[in-house]
Order: structure tokens, then sequence, then C-alpha cells
């Protein structure tokens, strides 16, 4: 289902310009935010339908900007969010779940990876 909102949150220029690229690419309206506290920022002021996060980012990790979003966005209490990571351990995945992220997807991904996991989260 195109045409949903969601926020790209990644630290990397090119990650942004990647993952946002494809959602565009899979018809998706998109903010890419360069830093949890930008993040933070945009979800108080904007209603996503998912959120793709970086959870390794310095300042404010993936982990407590996500938790920020949830205890102070009334718009998005419950907005799914997934890590993105390019660590594929399992207790990096089982980490990620244990903090409230919904899925976890594994840098670098390709168009194909990132339209199932979005079909799965908003399907």
């Amino acid at each position: 289902m195109a045409g949903e909102l969601i926020l790209v949150v990644d630290d990397n220029d090119v990650n942004c310009l990647v993952a946002d690229s494809m959602l565009k690419i899979l018809g998706y309206k998109t903010f890419v935010a360069k830093s949890g506290a930008e993040a933070v920022d945009f979800a108080s002021k904007t209603k996503f339908d998912l959120i793709l996060m970086d959870w390794q980012m310095p300042e404010m990790n993936g982990f407590d900007t996500a938790t920020a979003i949830w205890n102070n966005s009334a718009l998005n209490k419950t907005t799914k969010i997934l890590a993105v990571t390019a660590n594929a351990f399992s207790e990096d995945r089982k980490r990620c779940l244990q903090h409230g992220f919904k899925d976890v997807l594994t840098k670098p991904f390709d168009v194909d990876q990132l339209q199932v996991m979005l079909e799965q989260h908003l399907g």
C-alpha cells in the first residue's frame, strides 16, 4: 500500500539518500531526519505511518530516540518503528526487538527486501 508517510532516521547521508530513493520508487512519501533529536522534533509535528531508524547513531541512539518518540509524541505513540542496522548478529536483532522495534532490516538491503518488510508492517 504505497502512499503512506515514512520517516527515515539515519546519521549517514548516503544511507538516508538510498532509503529515501527506494521509498519514493515504491510510492511512499518520506521525511528524512539525520539525528535522533531531529526525528523526535518531526514526530512531535507529523503523524507517520512507519519509521525506519538506524539504531546506532551518535548523541541520541535509536533506542533513546524511539523511546522519546513513543513517550513524547501524541501523534506517534503507537507508530511502528523498524530498526535498520549493518549488524546482522542475532543478539543485535534480539536487542532491537527488546527495545520495542517491530522488526529489523539489515543493511545493505535492496528495494525488494524493503518492499516485503513494508508490506508486512503496513499491510
